[in-house]
């Protein structure tokens, strides 16, 4: 359980963060994104809280994402590719 301390960091950072919408993916699964390199202090505080309080939940084809749900949203941490498992891409999605 997020505590009431925790949750003013998190929102911070959340607020903060230049979230991005994920074009491509638009028509069906519609989420934002922030990328590490572009503001290292609130990717880590978010990705930390993904971490700690996150649940694994499966998406589709199998994949499963472990997902950080706050407020309205949900975040998860994404690698870029299955040769790099370094996560550099955090995302949010509206919940439904």
């Amino acid at each position: 359980m997020v505590s009431s301390k925790e949750r003013q960091i998190i929102n911070v950072a959340i607020e903060k963060a230049n979230w991005n919408e994920a074009k491509t993916f638009r028509g069906f699964a519609p989420h934002e994104y922030i990328r590490n390199w572009e503001d290292q202090e609130c990717y880590d505080c978010i990705f930390k809280y993904i971490e700690k309080y996150g649940v694994i939940e499966e998406w589709k084809y199998g994949k499963k994402f472990k997902y950080f749900y706050h407020g309205e949203y949900k975040y998860w941490a994404i690698p870029t590719n299955d040769v790099d498992p370094n996560t550099i891409i955090l995302n949010r999605a509206k919940v439904r």
